[in-house]
């Protein structure tokens, strides 16, 4: 399952995800996005060597990237995992 929302009184969004007992892949487009500005994603998702109900299921890491409403990220899911990532507007 995933979804987006914007901030109340924001110009800010936010995405999250959550997969069942399989991993996943997702193509996140961007187009919700507003025309014309860019926004910095703060992305936190399951690390490579995430596993469900293993030691390493705490695994995660955070990137940052400048996206538009043209970008499309590819975030990973863990079996039981998932990913958020704040959208925040550059001024």
């Amino acid at each position: 399952m995933t979804v987006v929302r914007k901030a109340k009184g924001s110009d800010d969004w936010f995405a999250g995800s959550k997969t069942g007992a399989d991993a996943h892949e997702t193509q996140l487009k961007c187009d919700f996005l507003e025309a014309g500005r860019k926004y910095q994603a703060d992305i936190y998702a399951d690390a490579p060597d995430a596993k469900a109900r293993t030691a390493t299921s705490m695994n995660y890491v955070i990137t940052h990237e400048t996206v538009t409403k043209d970008s499309v990220l590819n975030l990973r899911s863990a079996p039981g995992g998932g990913w958020a990532v704040a959208f925040k507007a550059v001024k």
